[in-house]
């Protein structure tokens, strides 16, 4: 009968060590899994916080488009009557008015072409005045919703810029300065 509680001693022995070593191993595979779900929580909640950063910006960039649908609207006649010459006086300025450069820039940073550069030198804008065609079919078809926010924001710095140097730029607007711009 001892040598059978022997027997016996070692196999429960053997068992405990093996339900010891699963045991081990659950903890650990607990262990990992509970680092993963906190990861995943953490991710979560900036995800969370991003959609609702990209929400506010998306509002803001819905304001600012609605805002300016009337004025967009308005430089849409106003292409309808650029002409060439008026085009080609432009760019025979070696150095434009104020007002000029910065119409000029925002044409550039709407890229209305597509094939501007992020060059925002009067070169560049001239470049863009080298197809007066061109440039007139791509500004009467341009379709407003490629606008990006980040583009909105620089166009409202710029047109800032503008109506701060109001007195310039109403030149530019009458038409003294440039027909075209």
């Amino acid at each position: 009968m001892q040598g059978e509680l022997t027997i016996k001693q070692a196999e429960v022995e053997k068992e405990k060590a093996e339900v010891e070593a699963l045991l081990d191993e659950i903890h650990e595979k607990t262990a990992i899994a509970e680092k993963h779900q906190a990861a995943a929580i953490d991710k979560k909640q900036q995800l969370d916080v991003e959609n609702i950063e990209i929400a506010k910006q998306t509002k803001e960039a819905e304001i600012i488009l609605e805002n300016a649908k009337p004025e967009l609207e308005g430089a849409m006649k106003l292409v309808e009557k650029i002409e060439k010459k008026d085009l080609e006086t432009l760019r025979s300025y070696p150095s434009p008015p104020n007002g000029v450069r910065l119409v000029g820039q925002v044409m550039l940073l709407l890229k209305p072409t597509g094939k501007e550069t992020d060059d925002d030198s009067w070169n560049a804008i001239k470049s863009l005045l080298s197809d007066p065609r061109a440039l007139k079919d791509s500004l009467a078809t341009y379709a407003q919703n490629r606008i990006k926010y980040c583009t909105q924001k620089a166009v409202n710095k710029i047109n800032d810029k503008i109506h701060n140097n109001s007195t310039e730029f109403e030149k530019v607007k009458t038409g003294e300065i440039s027909a075209a711009a």
